[in-house]
């Protein structure tokens, strides 16, 4: 899969993790819910998950894969 969307490297459950995270946060949704749904204990720890890219980079790394899914 990485290779669809150009990522270089092992792509791990911990990966999903980040992806989740951040399409949650692209849908606007409240980071205390995205809290609760990746099962963190302290905001902190979402919180780092959340800073990781910003918006522009997540369309960029998901607009293709998308598109190609629809395809």
């Amino acid at each position: 899969m990485g290779d669809l969307i150009g990522v270089k490297g092992a792509m791990t459950f911990h990966t999903s993790r980040h992806t989740f995270a951040q399409l949650m946060k692209k849908a606007k949704i409240d980071g205390f819910i995205i809290q609760g749904s990746l099962g963190h204990d302290s905001f902190q720890t979402t919180d780092g998950y959340l800073e990781d890219l910003d918006d522009d980079e997540i369309n960029e790394a998901v607009t293709p894969v998308y598109y190609q899914q629809i395809a």
